[in-house]
């Protein structure tokens, strides 16, 4: 396989979505564990997808209707991925509501990967605050890097 390419973990297709886990190749795989590529058909119905708490930082890009999350037992409300989302620790379970034509790439950081590639530093909550795209870093580097 050549350099730079990403090699497919896992894919699972079904007829309401299909979802691939790509692992990257050296020397990426010292700062990503995966990334996560997820894409439901406009003919499927809406479902709800869990995560499991982890404490790795997750940048996720959102390509499709916006997606609409909540954490543990609480009921989904107005939190939702619009363009992307920053999200770290996951302390609670993550419920993502499913909609047709929903398409995301979760990109998952190892546990310092986030800092080693950007050398931005964050600490959740403290900097963290959500907004109108998502859930993102106060750190104005964070800010400029995902909307430039």
């Amino acid at each position: 396989m050549a350099t730079g390419t990403v090699k497919v973990h896992e894919q699972l297709e079904t007829a309401d979505f299909t979802e691939k886990l790509l692992l990257p190749e050296p020397p990426f795989d010292l700062v990503v564990s995966n990334f996560y590529c997820f894409k439901s058909f406009l003919t499927s119905g809406t479902f709800v997808k869990h995560l499991s708490p982890n404490l790795e930082i997750m940048l996720v890009f959102n390509f499709g209707e916006p997606v609409r999350f909540s954490f543990g037992s609480e009921p989904f409300t107005d939190l939702k991925v619009e363009k992307y989302a920053l999200i770290a620790p996951l302390k609670k379970m993550l419920n993502y509501e499913v909609l047709p034509g929903t398409d995301l790439i979760a990109v998952n950081f190892r546990l310092n990967g986030f800092h080693r590639l950007f050398d931005i530093h964050l600490k959740f909550p403290d900097d963290f605050k959500h907004t109108s795209s998502g859930w993102i870093g106060k750190d104005t580097k964070v800010e400029e890097l995902i909307t430039s």
